[in-house]
């Protein structure tokens, strides 16, 4: 091995500017590789919280139980417990949407029936909303002869809609005042975060499977007393668009390191043919084959581990300038050295390696020992 090492040496001693210029090239992809990396990661976690904001979690479904199952709150809750754990999701919140009534006093007399909403946690216990908070809407609620104080509501903002919906929410201290006002009856339900946009059938099926019973006995299909809705799906067009984004970050950065691992593969294989008398010789002189293979695999990996390590130099030299300009510019915290980063760029570097050693070697050992050293014949 220490001869091998020291004959790629005294080759690359007289011929460096190959070697320097494979090196530097490799450097200046990874350096590309690792910056569009970092990009499209946090342009990916920046779209998503946007999409989030704007259109809810990905993945959300509401699922709403018939009012026939209003007094059965166990048999609600078992099977909403039930079909959480079939499909692995949480269950983010719990709500009953409360009768539609009219307020009494002025100026909401002339708005006309409205829906409030008592939320709840997973585990059945009030929700801790900003009660009071309505969006600059001056809110009085008046029933039976008792105001309900604006301190009593909740309007979601713009930035809250997409997961609580453009709904009143009201405390829980008031809702049997609303109940006690109205013939109709509530309805209940959960929210599911699913994570994916395919599980409307699913939930629906599932819950109607485990009321089969209870529709029997109200004498309705099991199909009437639930109905799934998919909160995010208005979103769509835009996670589809913010794929399309991703993968354009993808090509690039693959394509970038691809062609410096493409110039690598080239470049060594120009030079295993200008050196094919050498080997030839060295052959023909007894070496095994795996002595070329060293000596060719050798100068592959030093250039390849000569461009990371500038490239990692540099990288590591300009992390806090890099960070500090996408704190400033853009609010987000950016850093080269990511974990999926470093996890892309062994295997790109890993194929990079195998290949600028395979082809070349495979162009030597191909070709017959004696025809190199055989005078060119006209």
């Amino acid at each position: 091995m220490t001869n091998t090492i020291r004959l790629v040496w005294r080759t690359t001693k007289r011929a460096p500017l190959k070697a320097i210029t494979l090196a530097v090239l490799l450097a200046v992809a990874i350096i590309v590789f690792a910056l569009i990396t970092e990009l499209s990661r946090v342009s990916e976690q920046g779209l998503d919280q946007g999409i989030a904001r704007d259109s809810g979690e990905f993945g959300t479904y509401e699922v709403t139980f018939s009012d026939v199952l209003g007094p059965e709150r166990a048999l609600r809750n078992e099977v909403a417990d039930a079909v959480a754990a079939s499909l692995n999701a949480p269950i983010m919140a719990r709500w009953e949407d409360l009768p539609k009534i009219a307020s009494e006093c002025p100026p909401y007399s002339k708005v006309g029936d409205t829906n409030f909403r008592v939320l709840s946690t997973p585990d059945g216990a009030p929700a801790q909303l900003p009660y009071g908070e309505t969006d600059g809407i001056d809110t009085r609620w008046c029933l039976g002869g008792v105001e309900i104080p604006q301190s009593g509501f909740y309007l979601p903002g713009e930035a809250e809609r997409a997961t609580l919906g453009s709904i009143f929410y009201l405390q829980p201290t008031y809702a049997d005042l609303v109940r006690l006002s109205s013939k109709e009856p509530s309805q209940y339900g959960v929210t599911l975060h699913v994570g994916r946009d395919d599980a409307l059938n699913e939930i629906s099926t599932t819950a109607a499977a485990l009321l089969t019973d209870t529709a029997a006995r109200y004498g309705v299909a099991p199909s009437d007393l639930v109905s799934v809705i998919r909160v995010d799906q208005d979103a769509d067009s835009v996670r589809a668009a913010a794929d399309g984004i991703s993968t354009t970050y993808d090509l690039m950065r693959w394509a970038v390191l691809g062609l410096a691992a493409a110039a690598i593969v080239a470049m060594q294989t120009t030079t295993a043919s200008h050196r094919s008398w050498f080997y030839g010789l060295a052959r023909a002189m007894g070496a095994r084959s795996r002595t070329i293979v060293a000596v060719i695999a050798t100068e592959s990996v030093a250039i390849v581990v000569a461009g990371s390590a500038l490239a990692l130099t540099v990288l590591a030299a300009g992390n806090g300038a890099i960070a500090d300009f996408a704190r400033t510019a853009f609010g987000v915290n950016a850093h080269v050295f990511h974990p999926a980063m470093f996890v892309s760029l062994i295997v790109g570097l890993g194929a990079a390696m195998a290949a600028a050693i395979s082809v070349p070697l495979i162009a030597v050992l191909r070709r017959d020992p004696l025809d190199v050293l055989e005078a060119p014949r006209n």
